[in-house]
């Protein structure tokens, strides 16, 4: 090698024994020319006379040379890579092989390989010369399968980073909470994209040798803030201010390389950022190390991996110093370290589905615990409502009959069949009478519950006028209307509606909303009840008042069974939240919904529609249960005060009648 610029040093015949002789790949600066800007010349000669002809078909094989050149081989410019000056370009990262013409070999036994290098000052302070790669002469057959197998780990590698990015987003996809997965697959792009800009691959993406150049220190300065980002999350570590700092500052590096034009920031940053990164490795591993020491399950295979990249790092760090020749293998290290990764990932996942596995058997057997629980739950609710029934068949007989027989003298003493009685006497009387009534009315109910709840309770349908019977039953609150000035009306559309119904549950349902609105409606205000048919398959009836209103917060509920909200009640308000609860179990077993609006302070509307029900064969006009229809519509007695119907006197002595005997039939239709 000399120093100097001269066109005879291309000559064949030069002498050059005066020169300096060095071993090749080299940087200047191993000869005492660190910082030298301009040109130098390197020669080689080669003796080819034992040579064939076939094996005399040759080329030259060129690694990176900074910063750029011109090849000879016997005088024969042959090429080069960028331009020398006076109109330089810069381009020391590309390989390439120059076939060497025969004609260049024809008058010579001999092979003289001359190459002009020029390195400039604005590339910054590293050392120019033949300082990267291959540099051989051979047969061009040879040279160029040389170059291809070359370049295949480089491929393999990039391919693999890319693939391992690809998979670490799709485990993120499926599961955001992971956010490591997430870093790594960046950490993995980024890699793979370096790779690619430190291969020669990036020719075929970038006509720009700067562009590219831009790139590679771009997703090289960005490594390290990737890496700490994903390493510590990983390691159920909190990262330390300081690392931040340094992330921020790689980061803020990584951008001003790409925005600052040239590579003057690039080529004056990297010796300081590659001393900066060195205690963060060593500080990595000694924490990683650590971690796996403290038998962290992760920490104990990512170790290896970064022992690589460690180790991969220092070799590049001393080769861009030229304190060491070697080839660059950062590539081989982030494999080591992504495979390292692979092994950890994949005992996380075995160690999480043995987790899962014994979190399966738990649950299984505290589901196994659960069943036998809920069985031996289950048998004790089926004796209840053994227990149950058989109470409410006692109530029939304890409480029902008794009182049907204290309900009739009750009347007949009111109604003056014994004799004039006195007003004082005759109010008490109609309390008696009155509160006998409501007890009857609500154990009459909860058996009502209990034959829906058991599936007891059959309806029995049959055709008649919906609106006289519905008018009927209206009519019994007159005189209620009347003491409490209440407005009662009653409206129908059309005046008379043919329907198939059940007597028995329709006048329940309407005399429920009936006194439901009476109770809650004061003096003065008014009750509407209206029937509609919009179609001949369903009706409509509708109750609606101007009472205190239902607030929203109790709306859901006041269907529930025994629920009567958390208002403040009077004593005359009060009520055992079963009435309602009946309505809605009755319509819907009638095939219909019920439906409320209500506002607090403005009242209340009930919405009933009920469809049509097939008549059964064989009923006639009279309910098989009429008796106990006329017996309950007696109820509506009490809350007027009136007297007692002629129904009553039945079961009652007379005048006259105290000698003749008597046979006192009792029906239940709980039993029928």
């Amino acid at each position: 090698m000399n120093k100097g610029d001269n066109s005879e040093y291309s000559n064949p015949l030069y002498d050059d024994s005066k020169w300096l002789e060095v071993r090749i790949p080299n940087s200047w600066a191993r000869y005492g020319l660190k910082g030298y800007s301009g040109f130098a010349w390197y020669r080689i000669k080669v003796s080819a006379k034992s040579l064939t002809a076939y094996q005399r078909q040759l080329s030259v094989s060129m690694g990176k040379v900074s910063d750029s050149y011109e090849i000879y081989v016997n005088g024969y410019l042959l090429g080069g890579n960028g331009k020398l000056p006076p109109d330089p370009a810069i381009d020391y990262d590309r390989h390439k092989t120059y076939p060497v013409p025969v004609n260049a070999l024809a008058d010579s036994p001999d092979v003289t390989v001359a190459v002009r290098v020029w390195k400039s000052s604005e590339s910054g302070p590293s050392d120019g010369g033949l300082f990267e790669g291959s540099f051989l002469l051979g047969q061009t057959v040879v040279l160029v399968q040389k170059e291809i197998l070359s370049s295949v780990p480089e491929i393999v590698l990039i391919f693999l980073f890319f693939l391992v990015a690809i998979n670490q987003i799709q485990l993120y996809r499926r599961r955001h909470e992971l956010k490591e997965y997430l870093w790594f697959a960046l950490l993995g792009l980024d890699v793979a994209l370096y790779s690619l800009m430190r291969s020669q691959f990036k020719y075929h993406l970038f006509n720009s040798f700067i562009l590219s150049k831009e790139m590679e220190y771009l997703f090289l300065y960005i490594q390290p803030a990737i890496f700490i980002q994903f390493m510590w999350p990983l390691l159920n570590k909190k990262i330390p201010l300081t690392l931040r700092i340094y992330q921020f500052a790689c980061a803020t590096l990584a951008v001003l390389v790409v925005v600052t034009p040239g590579l003057w920031l690039n080529v004056r940053t990297i010796g300081w950022w590659e001393l900066a990164l060195i205690p963060v490795i060593f500080f990595s591993f000694y924490m990683i190390v650590w971690e796996a020491w403290n038998g962290h399950p992760e920490a104990r295979t990512i170790a290896i991996g970064v022992f690589a990249v460690l180790l991969a790092g220092l070799n590049d760090i001393g080769v861009d110093r030229s304190l060491l020749h070697t080839p660059r293998v950062i590539h081989f290290g982030f494999a080591a370290f992504v495979v390292s990764m692979a092994i950890s990932l994949s005992n996380r996942f075995t160690r999480i589905h043995k987790e899962l596995d014994l979190l399966r058997q738990t649950l299984e057997k505290r589901v196994e615990e659960r069943t036998t629980d809920l069985e031996e739950a289950n048998r004790k609710l089926n004796k209840l409502d053994q227990m149950r029934t058989r109470f409410f068949a006692n109530i029939s007989h304890e409480f029902r009959t008794p009182l049907t027989l204290t309900i009739g003298p009750l009347e007949n003493l009111i109604a003056g069949q014994h004799g004039e009685i006195q007003p004082s006497l005759k109010g008490m009387l109609e309390i008696a009478l009155r509160n006998s009534r409501k007890i009857l009315r609500f154990i009459n109910q909860l058996l009502d519950l209990s034959r829906l709840e058991g599936g007891r309770m059959t309806l029995h349908y049959e055709r008649g006028d919906l609106a006289a019977y519905c008018r009927q039953t209206v009519a019994a609150f007159t005189s209620l209307a009347e003491r409490k000035q209440i407005d009662l009306g009653f409206t129908t559309e059309p005046e008379e509606i043919i329907f198939i119904f059940d007597r028995d549950a329709v006048d329940k349902i309407l005399y429920n909303l009936i006194y439901n609105a009476f109770k809650f409606t004061p003096e003065k205000g008014k009750i509407w009840i209206s029937l509609s048919a919009p179609n001949s398959d369903s009706v409509e009836i509708a109750v609606k008042d101007t009472g205190i209103g239902i607030s929203k917060e109790i709306l859901p509920h006041i269907f529930d069974r025994f629920y009567q909200g958390h208002e403040r009640l009077t004593d005359e308000q009060e009520g055992t939240g079963i009435g309602l609860s009946l309505v809605k179990e009755l319509v819907e077993l009638h095939g219909g919904e019920v439906h409320v609006e209500s506002q607090a302070g403005f009242g209340s509307m009930f919405s009933v529609r009920l469809r049509m029900q097939a008549e059964a064969p064989g009923v006639k006009q009279e309910n098989r249960e009429k008796g106990r229809d006329d017996f309950e519509r007696g109820w509506l007695k009490s809350l007027s005060s009136g007297p007692a119907g002629p129904g009553a006197a039945e079961l009652s002595s007379g005048p006259g009648q105290n000698n003749k005997e008597r046979i006192l039939v009792v029906e239940d239709p709980s039993f029928g």
